[in-house]
């Protein structure tokens, strides 16, 4: 993903998968998001990864994905924004036991 393929239209292509489960959730991003934001270096050992993605724990890993979206884009980022973000892009999964929890730590 090259930093002119990362703009507001195609971000408002995009659509995120929520994985979640009794006790956690995770929201689901590929490798080339978070490298064209650079934000890898930010992420905790809390969220998971595969070969392609990785799966931000929602209590802080989110928040850093979310704000470094926003001032990429040039966007506020405020809780409205943030909430309206969720509800048009974010699809949620849920299982019991997730099997992000069985995936390697970040």
């Amino acid at each position: 993903m090259s930093h002119d393929e990362l703009d507001l239209q195609t971000v408002t292509q995009m659509t995120f998968w929520f994985h979640q489960d009794p006790g956690h959730g995770w929201l689901q991003v590929s490798h080339a998001l978070l490298t064209e934001l650079k934000i890898t270096k930010d992420i905790t050992s809390f969220s998971y990864r595969d070969s392609k993605y990785a799966y931000l724990e929602e209590d802080l890993d989110l928040g850093t994905f979310l704000g470094a979206l926003f001032q990429y884009l040039q966007l506020p980022y405020d809780k409205e924004v943030a909430q309206c973000f969720w509800r048009e892009k974010v699809r949620v999964r849920y299982a019991d036991p997730s099997p992000i929890r069985g995936l390697k730590p970040y």
